[in-house]
């Protein structure tokens, strides 16, 4: 690129120089020519006023203060010389007495002017005024040369501000081209600086507004492999053990266990398309409503989870208020936050767990809690990684982020000594 633009430099800044050149090459030329035809002509002026061609024989020509290198000469009007320095005869000298004009000519390396003589009221003749043709083009000469060295330097000028040009325009190109071969690479995060060229900074705000969408997009792939990999693992093997067991004794598959099985698929398919409708909206508008009592909801998560902490000894204790208003969220939703809550519960909890729904009157509460040793000021509960037994686990950032994807809230309402966490739904009333 840098070879390029100085190439279109050089060869503009020529062709310039040479249509200004040539004709003024050709004007200087003919300036010099025109002043030294001038000169001539005043010289042969001062002569023709002191010349007297009356007597037939002629008279001798004394021209004071003339140049050393001009060559006088007086002619009759039939162009006979009669005095000074010049050809015997001339045809441009009986021309210019004869019709009574100044004659310009170009005579064997010399410019000629001949100027016609007056005696009162004709003309009798013509002084000849010759300068040597040399001089004319050595100053021609050293003009030409002052303006050839004058184009050297402007082609030098042009090279030098074609060398930073491109240094300007390649430095950040070159930089753009590292950052797309970056971001080529997986390293969503590059991002380019502006370079002050409208342009260029347009193609980089362009890489890097790419970036930012690429990186979004594998972040929410990412995500949504470790979120459906935590949430689907669990009912995967409860399942999976559910039908080893009645497999294994006879008559154990019943209508009744295929019946469970078939709706724990469904509960998976449901996690399943809640997991890819978060992953593929990311923080946008919540596109799912389903307003519908809440009842239904938590009956389920009791008839799944009771039987699992009663294994621990452990019991699960619902209340619910009387008369609540519709909750305007995705059922999947629900059921996925209120699984991750009842599973830390399970796992991080002591004694009974209890679920708490309630109008707190802009919106719907629903708490689980339990007696566990609670949580030290310093966790934050709600990072991805972060696991109450030392671990790492996604359960509880992955439970934000539903609640926050559905309008609502999840939060950490009580430490210790026990734990609670509530989550706070939009009501149906409210959002209509």
């Amino acid at each position: 690129m840098r070879q390029g633009i100085l190439r279109v430099a050089i060869t503009a800044t020529i062709v310039a120089l040479a249509l200004m050149a040539v004709p003024l090459a050709v004007a200087v030329r003919q300036l010099y020519y025109s002043n030294e035809s001038g000169e001539l002509e005043r010289a042969a002026l001062r002569a023709a006023a002191v010349v007297d061609l009356t007597d037939a024989t002629g008279a001798s020509l004394h021209v004071p203060d003339i140049e050393s290198d001009i060559a006088l000469a007086a002619y009759d009007r039939f162009g006979r010389r009669v005095s000074g320095n010049g050809p015997v005869s001339s045809a441009e000298a009986a021309r210019s007495a004869q019709d009574d004009s100044v004659v310009q000519a170009d005579v064997s390396g010399s410019v000629v002017v001949y100027v016609p003589i007056d005696s009162g009221s004709e003309t009798v003749g013509a002084v000849r005024a010759a300068g040597p043709v040399g001089g004319v083009w050595a100053k021609i000469a050293v003009t030409w040369a002052a303006m050839l060295g004058l184009g050297i330097i402007a082609v030098a000028v042009a090279v030098a501000i074609a060398r930073r040009l491109a240094r300007r325009l390649a430095t950040p190109l070159v930089a753009l081209a590292a950052s797309a071969q970056t971001l080529g690479d997986g390293d969503f995060s590059v991002r380019t600086t502006a370079s002050g060229v409208r342009e260029i900074d347009q193609t980089a705000e362009a890489l890097n507004n790419t970036a930012i969408r690429l990186g979004t997009m594998v972040e929410r792939e990412r995500r949504f492999s470790a979120n459906a990999s935590h949430q689907l693992r669990t009912p995967l093997t409860a399942l999976r053990l559910r039908l080893e067991n009645a497999a294994a004794e006879p008559g154990g598959l019943t209508a009744e266990v295929v019946a469970e099985a078939l709706e724990s698929a469904d509960a998976l398919e449901r996690t399943i398309e809640e997991l890819l409708r978060l992953a593929r909206d990311g923080d946008g508008p919540r596109h799912v409503r389903d307003p519908q009592p809440i009842d239904a909801v938590i009956q389920d998560a009791e008839r799944r989870w009771s039987p699992q902490l009663a294994t621990t000894g452990r019991a699960m204790r619902i209340r619910i208020d009387p008369d609540l208003p519709l909750v305007d969220c995705s059922t999947s939703a629900i059921e996925q936050i209120l699984d991750v809550l009842l599973d830390n519960a399970l796992k991080h909890g002591q004694g009974p767990v209890e679920v708490l729904v309630r109008d707190s009157g802009t919106a719907l509460a629903l708490a689980v809690r339990d007696s566990g040793d609670g949580v030290r000021p310093d966790e934050d509960v709600f990072a991805r990684g972060f696991s109450g037994n030392g671990g790492h686990g996604i359960g509880l950032a992955l439970a934000r982020e539903l609640a926050e994807s559905q309008d609502g809230r999840l939060l950490l309402t009580r430490a210790s000594p026990s734990t609670e966490f509530t989550l706070l739904l939009p009501t149906y009333l409210e959002a209509t």
